[in-house]
């Protein structure tokens, strides 16, 4: 099955396969108001407590199902409005657009932004879900696609049979969704443009800037064609321009993105060091599974059940097509084959957990929006010159696949204005990510030739969707916003590199680390057990102190205690406050890569952090010095009994750790 989900997603250029109800919402008769209007709702989504209303907005927009029928049907959008962290923010706000099509815009975007993007800085973001996705009414979703996969993902499908499966679940789907009252050919990019210039009309905005990621920047283009009145900038991020048709160009986007990632380790002395012969490595690997699948265990988050799924050569070559998707994934690239040519899968099965039980992605909007403006092709064009043999194989059995459902899908197509060239002067940003697998840069260039007053930027460390995966393309698109007349300063492009792989030399490797940050596999005794010793190994701070206040206050003892004693005493002091100071910081660190996004966590720590594991070595040699230590006062008969009873359970509880410590592989990294 891996082989039907990834052909699938290599197909669709999504990252995400849906299980999503359909409410086939559509309002019959006569509207309250004319649309287009907005109705303040609660919000759709889950909100800390608190910003509902003061940072945040949320209703629907209700639309014409038909904007040429304005009397007709009527749908409506969700929209989220994020208000501006700014005491007098600009009057102009942000409408961002999300891809696929078929990508929910506040799914993607309402959190991030949330957690403290620079972006809401001086204006109010607005995120709308387009007609028929994850959150507006009706949502095209397909559940009948979902439950194919699951039914099938530990299934070796060829891709013959993977794809007539596929068919006769999506046009199952398209059945339901017509027998439900929806007119498929109301979802095409003339009329979600058309939403746009509604919302800004029903919001009362005179002037807004556009952004548009994926397929949201091609919308964004035709919004720039046909409701271009009040659009103040526009930024595309991966851009598909409408001249291009990107199906038939994307075996060889892939193939060049691959080409990129391996001659990006090469010139990356660490990289190449240790994963010498990247490409051989990887094909040889894709020619193994090929003839012997591997099977492996991909988890659910969502519902916490694991499934057991067959991984072939053509599945790894798309799950890393995935990946290369994500500007934080793509420094694991490499050490992730490495690891699956020994047998480990760990970063590849949670990676590929997330892309299988994603449930934000509409198919019923990608086929409805793309049979009617991208399949006027002949499967034999596609682009299959200098392709790599093992990412051009069934690429045009998949284009026919694509054709045959258009067929079946029978929408309006919305013939040759579809694809031509947008001609603006508005000014616009034009950001693209040199890894980018489906949307490559040459792609922003073409874009740019009839866009006189746009300004290009290609960043050397991202894949596809620039914005919120760096400070510096944040920042380059709010000086942008600031002024758009004029090419934003950009002073941190220049610094930008090419991604530092993660390497030995640059990561301190602690398998564990994941399995503790999600308490997997008994994880949470572990840590209850380490932090009981951590405690207890604190105490003398306290039980010593009374001690020596007991003796000072009654009489002195006629057996003083030797020097040793006394310096064994001290050496106790040690290991409680060098235990919770590791543990601590290890926490402090790993929660800061956690919501900054860094997927070095699956793989250990950055190796700046290296001399903090000084400390697990200290603990483990006073534990020894204190072990010895146990067993001499014990034969000289140093203190009385019950100190001698509580140093040895000292003791004792330091060996625990120490060995708890040695499970975690935090003990040994200098090794």
């Amino acid at each position: 099955m891996i082989q039907l989900l990834f052909r699938l997603i290599n197909l669709a250029v999504t990252i995400a396969l849906s299980w999503i109800p359909v409410f086939p919402f559509l309002v019959t008769g006569t509207p309250s108001k004319q649309p287009p209007y907005f109705e303040p709702t609660a919000c759709m989504i889950d909100l800390p407590a608190g910003y509902e209303g003061e940072r945040v907005e949320c209703g629907y927009l209700v639309v014409p199902e038909i904007h040429s029928q304005p009397q007709g049907k009527t749908i409506r959008l969700a929209v989220v409005i994020l208000k501006s962290i700014s005491a007098h923010p600009r009057p102009d706000p942000l409408i961002m657009m999300q891809g696929g099509p078929g990508g929910s815009t506040i799914e993607t975007y309402a959190e991030r932004l949330l957690s403290g993007s620079r972006l809401l800085a001086d204006r109010d973001i607005i995120l709308f879900d387009q007609r028929g996705t994850l959150y507006s009414q009706p949502a095209l979703t397909c559940p009948e696609i979902f439950e194919l996969t699951i039914r099938t993902l530990n299934q070796n499908l060829s891709t013959q049979e993977s794809l007539r499966l596929y068919e006769k679940a999506i046009l199952a789907c398209r059945e339901r969704l017509i027998t439900g009252g929806i007119n498929l050919s109301a979802y095409n990019s003339f009329e979600n443009a058309a939403d746009v210039a509604d919302l800004q009309a029903a919001l009362n905005y005179p002037v807004i800037n556009l952004y548009g990621v994926s397929y949201g920047t091609l919308l964004a283009l035709h919004v720039m064609r046909f409701h271009p009145e009040g659009i103040r900038s526009v930024i595309l991020d991966g851009v598909v321009p409408p001249q291009v048709n990107f199906i038939l160009e994307a075996p060889r986007t892939q193939n060049q993105a691959f080409t990129h990632l391996f001659d990006a380790c090469i010139q990356d002395e660490n990289c190449n060091q240790n994963y010498p012969e990247l490409e051989k490595v990887f094909f040889e690997l894709v020619s193994k599974l090929d003839q012997t699948p591997a099977q492996i265990t991909i988890k659910d988050d969502e519902t916490g059940q694991e499934y057991l799924a067959v991984l072939n050569g053509e599945g790894l070559i798309n799950t890393l097509f995935q990946m290369l998707y994500v500007t934080e994934a793509i420094p694991a690239i490499p050490a992730t084959i490495y690891d699956i040519r020994a047998g480990k899968y760990d970063f590849l099965q949670r990676f590929l957990g997330w892309v299988t039980f994603d449930r934000s992605m509409s198919y019923g909007m990608y086929y409805s929006v793309l049979c009617a403006e991208d399949a006027d092709f002949d499967p034999k064009q596609v682009r299959l010159e200098g392709v790599r043999p093992a990412i051009a194989k069934d690429e045009e059995i998949s284009a026919a696949s694509f054709i045959s459902i258009c067929k079946s899908w029978d929408i309006k197509e919305l013939g040759k204005l579809a694809d031509e060239p947008v001609l603006s002067d508005i000014p616009t940003l034009i950001l693209s990510g040199a890894f980018d697998p489906i949307t490559p840069p040459d792609f922003g260039a073409i874009a740019a030739a009839t866009l006189p007053q746009s300004y290009t930027f290609t960043f050397p460390n991202t894949g596809h969707g620039a914005a919120l995966s760096g400070e510096c393309p944040d920042k380059i698109i709010l000086e942008f916003l600031e002024n758009p007349q004029q090419p934003p300063i950009a002073s941190c492009f220049a610094e930008l590199q090419p991604p530092e792989f993660f390497t030995p030399q640059r990561v301190i490797p602690i398998p564990s680390l994941n399995r503790l940050i999600n308490l997997e596999m008994g994880a949470t005794i572990q840590i209850f057990f380490f932090l009981s010793a951590t405690l207890f190994l604190l105490t003398p701070w306290g039980i010593w102190l009374l001690i020596w206040l007991a003796r000072r206050i009654t009489k002195p003892s006629t057996h003083p205690t030797p020097r040793l004693g006394y310096v064994l005493k001290w050496l106790s002091l040690l290991n409680g406050p060098a235990m919770i100071i590791f543990f601590t910081a290890i926490t402090i660190i790993t929660l800061y890569l956690a919501f900054d996004n860094n997927y070095v966590i699956f793989f250990g720590l950055p190796s700046k952090y290296r001399s903090l594991f000084l400390l697990p070595i200290l603990v483990a040699l006073l534990t020894i010095i204190l072990s010895a230590g146990s067993v001499k006062v014990w034969i000289s008969r140093y203190w009385t009994i019950w100190e001698r009873i509580y140093f040895t359970a000292l003791v004792l509880t330091s060996v625990v750790a120490v060995i708890i410590l040695a499970s975690w592989q935090m003990l040994f990294v200098f090794s």
